[in-house]
């Protein structure tokens, strides 16, 4: 008789565990997560170019955009101050938006902490979303 196959049960559970176990876990505990926050992140940057467009005065359409961004991540339960709301709004040398461009808006979420047992903490995956809007010509101005 050649070799047993005694004990060779206990090594093929151990790697099976960290090479199928562990990744199907991690993924488990990070995707709602992350999927939560790309949808905060993603609402975020939409309100923030619809609030960013309807406005005529340049540094006071960006900071009404952000502090609309901010909002919708506070409604869907994320704390605002983890965010970073970037509007980019063409604005003219008198300070008023023009007529006519593109008002983009980019919403970054740092990952979500995780804790697995017996692993540690992990931190989920960075979320950003962006999203562009043109300005309407043809809109009436006050």
């Amino acid at each position: 008789m050649r070799g047993s196959d005694d004990g060779f049960l206990a090594a093929e559970w151990a790697i099976g565990v960290a090479v199928l176990l562990v990744p199907v876990m991690l993924l488990m505990a990070v995707l709602p997560t992350w999927s939560a926050r790309h949808e905060a992140t993603a609402a975020a940057a939409r309100e923030a170019t619809r609030v960013a467009a309807a406005h005529a005065d340049g540094p006071a359409a960006v900071t009404v955009a952000q502090q609309a961004a901010r909002e919708v991540l506070r409604d869907r339960t994320v704390d605002p101050a983890e965010g970073v709301v970037v509007v980019d709004l063409p604005v003219g040398t008198d300070g008023r938006v023009p007529r006519e461009g593109t008002v983009r808006a980019r919403v970054t979420l740092p990952g979500a902490t995780v804790v697995l047992p017996l692993l540690g903490t992990v931190e989920g995956p960075t979320v950003t979303s962006t999203h562009a809007r043109r300005l309407d010509p043809h809109r009436s101005r006050p």
